[in-house]
């Protein structure tokens, strides 16, 4: 038998990864200079390993006969629009950070083993996404 309860935490994962701030990004790209192609690139990359995430909890949730809920976007990411690459970066690894932490605590807490493993590759996921981005913003070596 599923448990209701882990599934409704998944969803809460599933609106967290699916409106974060990173996907915002990847929908309206910030002002950069000319030749900020490889950084694009980059981020382009990263969206992507994140949706493959959305893709993987949305079929769990499925197959669970779950009502899926893609919540919204936080309306502070408005302001997003007119910044600067560097201070993009910094904000979007402030942010993986922060729901790096909240993936933890969750996984920590869930009791239904499929749904706590899920949520574990997700974070895994996450800690590589925010290092990428680390580097991005570093520069080249």
């Amino acid at each position: 038998m599923v448990d209701t309860a882990s599934s409704a935490v998944l969803n809460d994962v599933l609106v967290s990864l699916s409106r974060s701030m990173l996907q915002y990004v990847g929908e309206s790209w910030p002002w950069t200079r000319f030749d900020a192609g490889t950084e694009r690139e980059t981020i382009g990359r990263l969206v992507a390993r994140q949706q493959e995430q959305v893709a993987r909890l949305t079929s769990l949730l499925s197959i669970r006969r779950w009502t899926i809920d893609f919540g919204t976007y936080p309306t502070d990411y408005t302001d997003l629009h007119f910044v600067a690459l560097d201070y993009l970066l910094a904000q979007l690894i402030e942010s993986g950070r922060a729901f790096a932490v909240e993936l933890e605590q969750t996984a920590a807490t869930l009791q239904d083993e499929q749904a706590a493993a899920l949520v574990n590759v997700i974070l895994v996921d996450e800690r590589e996404i925010v290092s990428q981005l680390q580097q991005l913003a570093n520069g080249p070596a």
